[in-house]
Order: C-alpha cells, then sequence, then structure tokens
C-alpha cells in the first residue's frame, strides 16, 4: 500500500513539473498513472476490508526523464 501511495505522489509531482513546462501530453500521461494508481489503492483497500487475499499483481520499474528546474529571485531588503 505504501509503495502505491509513494508512486502516486511521485505521479503527480511530475505532472506538475510538466506542467510549468507546457508539456501537455507527458502532463497528461502522469495524471493517468497517477489515477491508475489511486484505482490499485482503491481495489487494494476493498480486498483488505473484505478478508480477501491481496489480488495478483505485477511490478514493473519505469525510468523517466524528468528536468528540474529552478527559480532564482534576488531579493533587496533595505533597513
Amino acid at each position: 500500500m505504501e509503495l502505491l501511495r509513494q508512486q502516486h505522489q511521485k505521479c503527480l509531482g511530475y505532472s506538475q513539473q510538466f506542467t510549468h513546462m507546457g508539456s501537455v501530453a507527458e502532463t497528461s500521461r502522469f495524471e493517468k498513472l497517477a489515477e491508475e494508481c489511486m484505482q490499485n489503492i482503491e481495489v487494494l483497500k476493498m480486498a483488505h476490508a473484505k478478508g480477501q487475499p491481496v489480488p495478483k499483481y505485477h511490478t514493473e520499474e519505469r525510468t523517466f526523464n524528468t528536468v528540474k528546474y529552478y527559480t532564482v529571485t534576488n531579493i533587496l531588503i533595505s533597513h
């Protein structure tokens, strides 16, 4: 469950990064992945609530190229 939550947070973070960069295709890609994570979390919660075993699953490791950007602001404070 925790792994799915972490994955969901990463997808949302990447989605925001690509939104700031103006990449609509990548933004929607990560939003879709975030939705899939939430659906998987809900399925897992329902199975646990009913006392059922964890549904069958597979794991994948993916690598995504992202760009980090930093905004620099100079603030002049006068006394």
